[in-house]
């Protein structure tokens, strides 16, 4: 069964932790920088917006023979639900052909980090952490200049930085294929549990608001995530 392994780069003018996947994935501003991909253990590649679309994602998506699979799946598959779907045409695998390594990780009480992983099972590929300060740098916008309109959006942007997070998205795909080759996924009924989570997480949480108005004295501070 071919594993199609993918990783994506992002930037927003929103902090993906304050605001989680679901929105980030959803606001304008949200969009895509590049995508590091590998079939099984053949060659690392990068598709950059603009490019056409990678054969390899269209077989995924119509070939039930195929899996794909990412580390914190559910935001790689967010960004293709909500951006690259919409924007660039990108075809969409059913999420019962999907796989995610961090949640193979945590079934197994390991980090739940790529990098605290890798490192526990002592892999030889790991996160690029002068990378990740470069791809830090340039998924929220930067502080304007002196020169520069205080309200407006600026990014670091540049073509020396876009190499450095272009290498780092590819080696995340180098850790990630390394992460499987050492740790199987999910059994089948935990894999189960996390479609149920990924379908309750997409859906959401209904609250009837009308009864929380007559319930919360006046003055109360309350929050709805």
């Amino acid at each position: 069964m071919p594993i199609l392994i993918r990783d994506y780069e992002t930037r927003s003018t929103l902090d993906l932790p304050d605001v989680g996947a679901w929105r980030y994935s959803q606001h304008a501003s949200t969009d895509i920088f590049c995508c590091g991909y590998a079939i099984d253990d053949g060659p690392i590649e990068l598709w950059l917006p603009g490019d056409p679309i990678p054969a390899a994602f269209s077989e995924a998506a119509n070939n039930p023979d195929w899996l794909v699979a990412a580390f914190n799946d559910g935001f790689e598959r967010l960004v293709e639900q909500h951006i690259l779907g919409p924007r660039y045409g990108w075809p969409l695998t059913p999420i019962e052909r999907h796989r995610c390594l961090q949640a193979a990780a945590l079934a197994r009480a390991l980090p739940g980090s790529l990098d605290g992983v890798t490192a526990a099972l002592k892999l030889e590929q790991r996160k690029d952490d002068a990378g990740r300060r470069v791809m830090l740098q340039m998924a929220r916008p930067r502080k304007p200049r002196k020169d520069e309109d205080p309200k407006g959006v600026y990014w670091f942007d540049d073509e020396e930085r876009r190499e450095q997070l272009y290498a780092y998205c590819k080696q995340d795909v180098a850790a990630e294929r390394e992460l499987h080759r050492h740790l199987p996924f999910l059994e089948d009924s935990e894999q189960a549990l996390w479609i149920l989570d990924q379908a309750i997480n997409d859906r959401g949480v209904q609250i009837d608001r009308t009864l929380l108005d007559v319930a919360t004295p006046p003055g109360t501070a309350f929050v709805c995530g």
